[in-house]
């Protein structure tokens, strides 16, 4: 009985505790309340006779669980895993989702900087050694791309580093959506696989376009960084001279001569660490920074910050005059040849870049008369300079040819191959272009100023000048066309080493005495180059004017386009394999499909060689030409091009992908 009443007793309600007081509270001590039990005040107040009194605590209504912000971090937090999965299973095609705000820098700056940064490392800054990022590397890995928890001077080298390879890489957040509704919304991968060359006259300008905006916002923090850190004043280590390096060419061109103060700073604090003894002198990076240094004043008319009392400091004593080396460079193996001989090409040329300046293309310069002795000087040394280049040039095809592709040693010799040749042929094409601004600007001016025989007088003697300087011109014009048409990575493209004037090598190439069949081939290869150019970032006003003008005058028979023609030339061959001045993609080297690489491994093993005309997947890539049924499925920028001259395209969608991690070499 007593048991059964027991079990069927209630359990007893725990009593809710007493509040802790104000005072206890606030002294952080156990609220004791009166042994009575009554409500009085607690022991604690009455042992010190102080008021005890109780603030009630109202517990405020928790949000729900789906705010803006919540929905965001779960966007961003499945974008990111799915584009690790992505990445691991090797697919070259991924869309984007983009998150605005300050959540978008930080999901861009955890996501992006290790991948940009290792990206550097396979710019032609670091196979010429400009710069060592292997401890900058493993200090953002460290802090898990959180480069805003780096040392402030770690922290503004790396963010003007991101935003530099931002214009290469090929990462799918760069990217904005697809500008036109009959664009991809895919992004070819250049990382991936190494291979040929993109197919001819293949364009990339919607992808600059596409990466503009994100590549504003890195370069903008970057510039803020810099400034925020005091980079410039700041005369610690190589990596703020470096930081002030990069950043200048980040900026140039917005507005134009941005990016002298960071020169000048760079150039400063070098010479400052080099005279401490903090930079190491006879380092074979530093003709290299005097080369780049000189063709960026030669590009903006400046004089150049560099002196021969710096290439004394930092490099060691001036050079013997050019002719004492192309004589003994003749005689000796390919390999001393480049160890003996490249420092004093790289002084000679930006020796000359300097001259340049001072006699014909600077802003004092521009308003004297330019003095033919001078002018005939300059294009002997430049000759000078063109017979040592043929040597080095010569023994690194040899040597490229014998050493195994995609290590450092081989990276290095193709990068050091084409920079002594765009800063020869930018030497050469600076004093055409002032004769030709001179010569127009006599033409401008008319009546006014001058008597009929002055005008005629200075006009004669400006042309002059200008046939000499052509000459060499020419011979400069084939080398860039070569080389833009021929580059190891698509870095090269880009304004941020060295600046490539496409538009100005169209005039020359107008202009050129050259065969008609020479001057078709070299509109092609600076066409298909300044296609890829629009890769890296938007291309200006007058490259895309230059493109339709190409694009045209390819497109129309010799006759008709208005360009003088040499007297017996016929017009060359409809074999698009002619126009280029490089060998264009065979049938059996695959255009790879940005859709899976798989599905096209597939496709080649099973068909062959790709049909072009027909449905049925048969028949070569070059010998049916283009119908009206049957147009041609890779087009360049217009079907008249392809009409004209007979041009079929493989039925792909994608690129050949040769980019920074596996370049190929000419």
């Amino acid at each position: 009985m007593s048991s059964s009443s027991s079990s069927s007793t209630p359990p007893a309600v725990k009593k809710a505790g007493r509040l802790t007081c104000d005072s206890c509270r606030i002294r952080k001590v156990k609220c004791i309340p009166p042994s009575d039990g009554a409500g009085g005040p607690c022991t604690q107040c009455s042992r010190h006779s102080v008021p005890c009194t109780h603030t009630p605590h109202v517990r405020k209504k928790m949000l729900p669980r789906n705010g803006k912000r919540i929905e965001q971090c779960r966007a961003a937090a499945s974008e990111s895993t799915r584009i690790n999965n992505a990445d691991d299973s090797g697919s070259p095609e991924l869309t984007m989702t983009r998150v605005d705000g300050a959540l978008a820098c930080a999901q861009v700056s955890t996501i992006l900087a290790s991948h940009l940064l290792q990206q550097f490392r396979q710019t032609p800054e670091t196979y010429l050694s400009l710069l060592d990022l292997s401890g900058l590397i493993r200090e953002v890995e460290s802090v898990s791309g959180r480069v805003d928890l780096l040392p402030p001077t770690h922290e503004a080298l790396a963010r003007v580093i991101m935003a530099q390879t931002a214009c290469y890489s090929s990462h799918p957040l760069l990217f904005g959506p697809p500008l036109t509704p009959n664009s991809s919304s895919g992004i070819p991968s250049f990382d991936l696989v190494a291979g040929p060359s993109p197919p001819p006259f293949t364009d990339l300008r919607e992808y600059g376009r596409r990466r503009a905006s994100l590549c504003h916002e890195l370069r903008e923090a970057a510039v803020r960084c810099v400034w925020e850190k005091g980079t410039m004043a700041k005369v610690d280590d190589d990596e703020n001279a470096a930081t002030c390096w990069i950043v200048s060419r980040l900026v140039e061109g917005q507005p134009e001569g941005a990016g002298t103060p960071y020169l000048v700073a760079a150039v400063t604090q070098f010479r400052i660490l080099a005279s401490k003894g903090h930079s190491s002198p006879r380092d074979s990076k530093w003709p290299f920074y005097f080369l780049l240094e000189s063709l960026y004043s030669l590009q903006a008319g400046m004089p150049s910050t560099f002196t021969d009392s710096d290439f004394l400091l930092l490099c060691g004593p001036i050079p013997r005059p050019l002719g004492d080396y192309a004589h003994q460079a003749r005689h000796m193996e390919c390999i001393d040849v480049f160890d003996a001989f490249v420092c004093p090409y790289l002084y000679h040329a930006a020796a000359l870049a300097r001259t340049c300046v001072i006699n014909f293309t600077g802003a004092y310069a521009r308003q004297q008369p330019i003095s033919a002795a001078s002018m005939q000087e300059y294009l002997t040394s430049l000759e000078s300079l063109h017979d040592l280049l043929t040597i080095l040039d010569a023994r690194a095809d040899g040597l490229l040819g014998a050493m195994p592709p995609h290590i450092a040693a081989t990276c290095r010799l193709a990068a050091c191959r084409q920079l002594v040749n765009f800063g020869w042929c930018a030497l050469a094409l600076a004093p055409i272009q002032e004769l030709k601004r001179r010569i127009a600007e006599l033409d401008a001016l008319g009546e006014s100023g001058r008597t009929p025989m002055e005008r005629g007088l200075q006009k004669e003697a400006l042309a002059v000048m200008l046939a000499q300087a052509s000459r060499i011109g020419d011979r400069a014009t084939a080398i860039f066309v070569e080389r833009a048409s021929r580059i190891s990575t698509l870095a090269w493209l880009s304004a941020h080493l060295v600046h490539l004037d496409y538009a100005g090598w169209w005039e020359q190439v107008k202009t050129s005495p050259a065969r008609e069949e020479d001057r078709r081939s070299r509109a092609g290869g600076l066409l298909h180059a300044a296609l890829l150019s629009g890769w890296t970032s938007i291309t200006s006003a007058p490259v895309d004017a230059a493109i339709q003008e190409m694009n045209l005058y390819l497109s129309t028979p010799s006759s008709h386009y208005g360009l003088p023609l040499p007297p017996q030339q016929q017009i060359i061959p409809t074999d698009y394999n002619n126009i280029l001045p490089f060998p264009s993609p065979g049938p059996q080297q695959p255009f790879f499909d940005s859709n899976s690489h798989a599905a096209h491994a597939a496709y080649w093993s099973s068909s062959g060689t790709p049909a072009t005309g027909s449905a049925s997947g048969s028949g070569s890539a070059h010998s049916s030409p283009a119908t009206e049924d049957a147009p041609p499925q890779w087009a360049p920028l217009s079907s008249g091009m392809t009409a004209a001259a007979g041009w079929t395209y493989p039925d792909q969608t994608g690129f050949v992908e040769v980019g920074l991690e596996a370049p190929y070499y000419a």
